[in-house]
């Protein structure tokens, strides 16, 4: 609608999958669990990553709600910042850990190409993220 594209997006659902599955396949999901709480491995929706990680619950409510809608009402706005002030933390969190899983670079490309799959006008170059220690 705004002719809006997204670029270097991190997924934070591709993240969270990657690593369900490389602890099921490294016999990690227990220690995991342990770790960050009763949440399982096996919910990547950001609601089950925050509880995961932050031990918040996030109100879900309006997840599926019309965002189209203009100016969005109080409720929604509030929704969208309860979303986002995780983010952050939770970007240099999983990412520290999909780097010492050694596959960062496979969760960004896959993050990237969900840049591309909404819209495609023109080709955009896939940047990859890299971890900086």
């Amino acid at each position: 609608d705004f002719d809006v594209r997204v670029t270097n997006l991190f997924d934070t659902y591709q993240a969270s999958l990657a690593l369900s599955r490389y602890y099921k396949k490294h016999q990690h999901q227990r220690q995991r669990q342990q770790q960050h709480g009763a949440v399982a491995l096996a919910r990547h929706g950001l609601g089950h990553v925050v509880e995961r990680y932050f031990g918040t619950a996030l109100d879900k409510h309006l997840q599926r709600a019309d965002w189209r809608v203009r100016p969005l009402p109080k409720a929604m706005v509030r929704y969208a910042a309860d979303d986002a002030i995780f983010l952050p933390s939770l970007l240099v969190q999983m990412a520290n850990e999909l780097h010492d899983a050694g596959i960062l670079e496979d969760v960004s490309r896959r993050s990237n190409k969900m840049c591309l799959l909404a819209s495609v006008r023109e080709p955009v170059p896939i940047v990859e993220v890299r971890y900086r220690s």
